[in-house]
């Protein structure tokens, strides 16, 4: 009895756990979609091309180590999921919408010319990354 009650309590986190990731990636998607686009960046030419390296960078990071936890959620395989991979694309997700947040607030910042100036020299991503976060 107490073994079904604990099967039952984490299939009920893992639903709770898939909506939150469901609502993370839609999130993540709307935004990536919006600073794709060079006209939310207005003159700001370097933030946009370093914002491009990143984002790109992190996409193809997300997307490719955890293929396997986005192929189960769409394919509703939730008995394939497990809590622990499900929080750890939570993390990743959370970690890529924090950059993306990082950015919109830059691009509405008056003055970026000296972060333009150190970006322009970066081409490693994950030292844009890190300069922009920082």
């Amino acid at each position: 009895m107490k073994k079904a009650e604990e099967l039952i309590h984490i299939e009920e986190e893992k639903k709770q756990l898939l909506v939150l990731v469901k609502n993370r990636e839609d999130m993540w998607k709307g935004n990536d979609k919006m600073l794709e686009a060079e006209a939310y960046y207005g003159k700001k030419d370097k933030l946009y091309e370093a914002s491009l390296i990143a984002l790109d960078y992190q996409k193809k990071q997300l997307l490719s180590e955890y293929r396997e936890t986005r192929t189960n959620i769409s394919q509703v395989a939730n008995d394939k999921l497990t809590l622990d991979n499900l929080n750890q694309y939570k993390a990743a997700l959370d970690d890529a919408i924090a950059l993306q947040d990082r950015i919109k607030q830059l691009t509405k910042k008056e003055d970026t010319k000296e972060l333009e100036k150190e970006l322009k020299k970066l081409e490693d991503p994950k030292a844009i990354i890190f300069r922009i976060q920082n």
